[in-house]
């Protein structure tokens, strides 16, 4: 009895992070039981569950409640990922509410995604449709995961799609944006009116180059903490020519920084895209610090605000040239 009162009392959240870390390392464990299964497969398994392993390190440092519950959403979805992936074997679609896990071949292996359907969705009438790319070292389930997310598609009425593929290259982003929109639009109608396009990051730039590329059209832009490539500059003006691109950054971002994004704003709005900027105090590159700014952005974009506020930044070109 002495010694258990001895005992320093357990962190607040520590028992929940340490079952969350047994669950990926099972999956861990999985992943690399002999099998034949395909190299570039076991790499990107393996890689989605070290990212997990080095979150729940972190979070372990400074406990989160919150962060705690979205990586319990995380393991429920990548335990649905990960065999899925190592046997070849795509789930089902539906567009009951809730998440879903999907699987595609994207060029010449297979990559998965998820999707979020809102609560009393109805597919006779049809919603928006927010495709969504992940950040560098950050797996597309984390998005979904993520019940700021889930919530905010559950308020707007929207469904949520964020593709899998390897965020250092926009072409391959393009190509699993691309087969996961077919694959959904089969099991969870959206109005092609309403189609968004986005992202975190290094998602945020192949986003635009998704957009440059022609998978368009889309009625709007939601750029969180990444930049325009000079490269997709015109393309991208095209694809939002007289729509709305809302672009949140972090004043303490030291990975993309604010002029890099205020530079982007310059040339959206010199391409005729009504391009709105929002830059939270204090926050760095991560998305918890800026989500009650990124719903913001996200409201502003679904109602296709356009009005640029006196910023500094330049006016909308009238000629888009």
């Amino acid at each position: 009895m002495a010694a258990a009162l001895a005992a320093p009392a357990p962190t607040p959240g520590t028992d929940a992070l340490a079952s969350v870390r047994r669950r990926f390392e099972a999956l861990w464990v999985d992943a690399n039981r002999p099998r034949i299964v395909n190299d570039t497969v076991r790499r990107e398994v393996v890689e989605r569950i070290a990212a997990a392993l080095q979150s729940i390190d972190e979070f372990a440092a400074r406990p989160n409640p919150d962060a705690t519950a979205d990586l319990e959403r995380l393991a429920d979805l990548e335990e649905r990922v990960v065999p899925a992936l190592l046997s070849g074997t795509a789930p089902a679609l539906d567009a009951a509410p809730g998440a879903h896990v999907g699987i595609v071949r994207a060029g010449d292996h297979d990559e998965p995604f998820e999707y979020w359907v809102p609560r009393n969705y109805d597919a006779r009438k049809p919603p928006p449709l927010v495709v969504l790319l992940h950040g560098r070292g950050q797996p597309e389930t984390d998005i979904v995961a993520r019940a700021f997310f889930r919530d905010l598609a559950d308020r707007t009425g929207t469904v949520l799609l964020a593709p899998g593929g390897d965020d250092r290259d926009a072409n391959a982003m393009a190509r699993s944006t691309d087969a996961a929109e077919r694959a959904i639009a089969r099991a969870v109608p959206t109005d092609a009116r309403r189609r968004y396009a986005g992202g975190f990051s290094n998602g945020v730039y192949c986003a635009y180059h998704l957009v440059a590329t022609g998978a368009g059209p889309f009625a709007g832009f939601l750029g969180i903490a990444g930049v325009l490539r000079p490269l997709d500059t015109r393309g991208a003006g095209l694809g939002l020519a007289g729509e709305g691109a809302y672009l949140v950054i972090g004043s303490d971002d030291t990975v993309i920084g604010t002029s890099a994004v205020r530079s982007s704003v310059r040339r959206l709005r010199a391409e005729h895209v009504y391009a709105r900027y929002y830059e939270v105090a204090r926050a760095p590159h991560a998305l918890r610090p800026l989500y009650s700014t990124i719903a913001a952005a996200w409201s502003d974009m679904l109602a296709g605000v356009t009005e640029i506020p006196n910023d500094g930044l330049g006016i909308v070109s009238d000629t888009g040239v």
